[in-house]
């Protein structure tokens, strides 16, 4: 990657959160914080033209969220 970006979670915790891109395309992207307790690992993908789909996980566990257009 040529730039640099940060993914900022706020609200969960007193301080923000950050996690650094690791990984992206036009249909996904993915941002990790290895010193995180949970989740280390967030992605974001487009699964179709109606819904996308977001997956945290850690070393052990993974939760996936649909969001469906409607």
């Amino acid at each position: 990657m040529d730039e640099e970006w940060v993914f900022e979670v706020s609200g969960v915790n007193e301080a923000i959160t950050y996690f650094e891109m690791t990984n992206y395309t036009d249909q996904f992207f993915v941002v990790e914080n290895n010193e995180n307790d949970f989740p280390k690992k967030i992605e974001y993908r487009l699964s179709d033209t109606a819904s996308l789909v977001a997956i945290i996980s850690d070393n052990e566990n993974e939760i996936e969220f649909i969001f469906s257009k409607q």
